[in-house]
């Protein structure tokens, strides 16, 4: 008995040092064909939950009966006596197939398995095994297991034959097989246009420097050339030409540099180059079809580069200067195409670099010299010198430009380059005759305008308007420039005498309600006092606005809801200096509306007939300011002896 004793506490000492030196129970994956349920330990008759049949589930063994296990959130232990081992996989020579639509990426091939992610339709796939009703697969960078019936094999997707031209408006992509999701193979340029040979599965087949793509035939037109677009191709010195379109009718190249060509049509796989009887193959030009611009006018703010190509690669054939500005016929997404020194070029569209003109309005037409040699940047895209002393024909703002004609020229001019002498301002018309010939010029300038016509004596002329000292008289159809001599009448008096006209400031203080004009000296410093009066400003509602402003547009009469007001002359939108409001077009009906408002406006600066015609006839628009204050302005000593009321 004490032998058996004695035998038992060796066993009991041994048992711990043989634990130690087990090794860990080893974690494996399995199922069962049943339910299972999770207790807190083994034998417990409580139940955490319960695993689904045939549920894949990792198991960490404790004994021959019970193992650990952590499903759904909870964790605990299972009986897992009769557990199976996951199907086993049957490796396949890899091949590509894709998904037609969105599928999941199991774990495990089982129904009830994991879900690793949501693979998109139309998303290629490395197939590598089989197992079961399921295929183990490699997408997106993870490798699981589909359904074998979900998955498509690459090689069923049939091409048909395309032999068709196709450009985008935008960078487009092009992929390794013609799926949505499928790797990128090259970037198609905007603009340029592709020979499709193959169409599937709603994709273009292209190739481009020996590599294949599949663009989606959503993202690409047709490159026939419509209203809206042009084609453009790269032309080079070693480019074969022809004279028809036709492979026997080869010619000599007359380029002798790479350049751009606008390609007006396409007949039996020719291209004809505009304005010129030659023909090039589809094949032997790189080409794009580009947007049709009506006349955008661009400004460059620095150095920009032109190239030959929209692509940020392509040769750089001209550098041009700041300030300078160009006309824009068409466009390609994120390039300009202008024409540059008479050749055609690309223009990347970088804000810092160009950006559109903005045309500030449309201007009476106004006369003016050019101060110092300019250059006049025309309609049709090409530079034209303006010496010093050029006419000149404003007839619109543009930033730093103004929109002008010189001589048969239309075009740009910069402003600083440029000196208003008057403007084209009506009157209202009257007609009358001179007991001699009068000389009529087509500019009001004796040393810049020409012979224009000549009204023979005693002939009525109507006397439509004036600039600066000069009357603008219709005859015949024709319109131009007469001296006063003889032809003033009440309507016309108060002009300047001679073309020697001084610059002229206005200034208007709102706490005293005094409106001043000034002679300006040549250092821009106000000079002699003209002309003041004592006027109206707008209410609190509407109020005359503080700052300065340039005088614009100028009108006879100008119609109110319930009045006229003559010589009115705009120095802000809808804001004006006039005269006194008249029930008619007449100085001698001031309206009763005055009655009413007294010196209140709404938001105009209403002054004395005197005031209003002085400031119409003697300060150009466009070069004379109105400076509004509200206080502080210190009155010349001279001011009250030349008060208008």
């Amino acid at each position: 008995m004490r032998r058996v004793w004695l035998m038992l506490l060796v066993l009991a000492l041994l048992m711990p040092l043989c634990a130690l030196g087990e090794e860990p129970a080893e974690t494996f994956w399995g199922y069962f064909d049943r339910i299972v349920y999770i207790r807190p330990e083994a034998g417990s008759d409580v139940s955490l939950g319960f695993i689904p049949a045939e549920t894949p589930v990792e198991l960490t063994p404790m004994d021959e009966r019970f193992a650990r296990v952590k499903y759904d959130g909870k964790e605990g232990c299972v009986y897992y006596v009769g557990v199976r081992d996951l199907p086993e996989d049957t490796p396949v020579t890899p091949y590509a197939a894709y998904l037609p639509s969105a599928k999941y990426l199991f774990a495990h091939p089982m129904d009830r398995a994991e879900s690793l992610l949501t693979i998109p339709a139309e998303t290629p796939v490395t197939v590598t095994a089989s197992v079961g009703k399921f295929l183990r697969i490699t997408a997106l960078g993870r490798e699981g297991y589909v359904y074998a019936h979900d998955t498509a094999d690459m090689a069923a997707l049939k091409e048909s034959p395309a032999n068709t031209e196709l450009y985008s408006e935008a960078a487009v992509t092009a992929r390794v097989y013609p799926l949505k999701n499928a790797e990128k193979a090259f970037d198609l340029e905007p603009g340029r246009v592709y020979v499709a040979d193959a169409v599937c599965n709603g994709h273009y087949r292209v190739t481009l420097a020996g590599q294949i793509g599949y663009v989606s035939a959503g993202d690409m037109a047709r490159s026939r050339v419509s209203g809206k677009t042009v084609r453009v191709g790269v032309i080079g010195p070693e480019t074969p030409v022809f004279s028809a379109a036709e492979a026997g009718t080869a010619c000599a190249n007359p380029l002798e540099t790479e350049e751009l060509a606008l390609l007006e049509s396409q007949g039996n796989g020719f291209y004809k180059i505009k304005d010129q009887p030659l023909y090039v193959h589809v094949n032997d030009v790189v080409s794009y079809v580009v947007q049709l611009h009506q006349g955008q006018r661009l400004q460059t703010l620095t150095q920009a580069e032109v190239r030959a190509m929209p692509t940020g690669e392509a040769e750089c054939i001209a550098i041009q200067d700041a300030d300078q500005v160009y006309l824009a016929e068409y466009s390609v997404e994120g390039w300009y195409l202008l024409r540059v020194n008479g050749q055609w070029g690309f223009m990347e569209k970088k804000p810092e670099e160009v950006s559109a003109l903005r045309v500030d309005g449309t201007l009476m037409r106004t006369a003016a010299k050019v101060t110092e040699d300019a250059q006049l940047f025309t309609d049709e895209g090409e530079k034209i010198d303006l010496p010093a002393g050029t006419a000149l024909f404003l007839l619109q703002s543009a930033g730093r430009f103004y929109g002008c004609t010189a001589g048969e020229h239309t075009g740009l001019v910069a402003k600083d380059k440029v000196k208003i002498l008057g403007n084209d301002t009506e009157l209202t018309a009257y007609s009358i005759s001179t007991p001699t010939d009068l000389a009529v010029m087509d500019f009001p300038d004796a040393a810049l305008g020409g012979e224009g016509f000549t009204v023979p004596a005693g002939e009525p002329m109507k006397v439509t308007g004036f600039n600066r000292c000069y009357l603008m008289v219709e005859y015949a159809g024709q319109t131009g420039y007469a001296p006063q001599q003889g032809l003033v009448t009440e309507e016309s008096r108060g002009l300047p005498a001679t073309e020697d006209v001084p610059d002229y400031a206005l200034v208007l203080d709102k706490s005293t309600l005094m409106a001043y004009a000034f002679e300006k000296k040549e250092d821009g410093e106000l000079g002699k006092l003209v002309i003041c009066a004592k006027v109206g400003i707008g209410k609190a509602t509407t109020p005359t606005p503080s700052g300065t402003f340039t005088l614009g547009k100028k009108e006879r009469w100008h119609r109110f809801p319930r009045t006229y007001t003559p010589h009115t002359t705009e120095y802000v939108r809808a804001r004006f200096i006039h005269g006194w409001p008249c029930a008619g077009k007449s100085e001698a009906r001031v309206s009763n509306y005055l009655v009413a408002t007294g010196r209140v406006t709404g938001g105009c600066l209403r002054s004395p007939f005197e005031f209003a015609r002085w400031v119409y006839m003697n300060c150009p628009s466009y070069a004379t300011e109105l400076t509004v204050v509200n206080g502080g302005f210190q009155a010349p000593e001279n001011a009250e002896t030349l008060q208008v009321y």
